[in-house]
């Protein structure tokens, strides 16, 4: 049976059979994935984008981190300040969340029936204590 479906999907002969290999092939995303390639841009032609900034910037009033240029369906929050950091998904007017010391969050906006609407920025704060070392990495998906 297994050559059968060797040979109607046109699987390597190998398949099913142990092999031992000192080497993997990895292929990586390109730009023409995509992604962003650069923090605080969105690639050309997609609803992608990210923006960061360092924790020893942040002060105890919201700035901004990043703006969404088309309505936001998903994104993720990376603290890898040395110091707890509050964010703000509707500019600055509630905090969100207070994400700890090394902290990250995935939120699935669109799966809960949400959305951040074009033109609304993100922004963060310390919570008391300025960091001195790291950032805060906010990624989005429209």
């Amino acid at each position: 049976m297994l050559r059968q479906l060797h040979a109607l999907f046109q699987l390597p002969s190998t398949i099913g059979q142990k092999t031992s290999a000192d080497s993997l092939s990895v292929v990586f995303a390109s730009d023409s994935t995509g992604f962003p390639t650069t923090p605080g841009t969105t690639a050309t032609g997609s609803n992608q984008g990210t923006g960061r900034v360092a924790g020893s910037a942040l002060t105890g009033s919201y700035a901004t981190v990043y703006t969404a240029t088309f309505d936001v369906k998903w994104i993720a929050l990376l603290n890898s300040c040395d110091d707890v950091i509050v964010v703000s998904l509707d500019s600055g007017t509630t905090a969100f969340v207070t994400l700890d010391v090394g902290k990250s969050l995935d939120v699935p906006l669109a799966s809960l029936g949400l959305k951040i609407a074009s033109g609304v920025t993100i922004q963060a704060k310390h919570n008391g204590a300025a960091p001195t070392a790291g950032a805060l990495t906010v990624s989005v998906i429209g």
